[in-house]
């Protein structure tokens, strides 16, 4: 059983691993082909670039 489970009925929540800002940066840039090509997929076109302003630099 993972150490993040507290045993009162509420669950087991994600490893506090996943959670690091490394990870977040990671899992951010991994997902940034997969979004590009589904919206591509769906818009026609490739997202415009403003979309990736709304990102912060720290994230990218």
């Amino acid at each position: 059983m993972p150490s993040t489970c507290k045993g009162d009925g509420g669950g087991c929540g994600p490893d506090t691993d996943d959670r690091t800002p490394e990870k977040i940066q990671e899992r951010i840039k991994g997902a940034t082909s997969e979004f590009i090509d589904a919206y591509a997929l769906v818009f026609g076109s490739k997202p415009d670039q403003a979309i990736w302003n709304q990102i912060p630099d720290r994230l990218l």
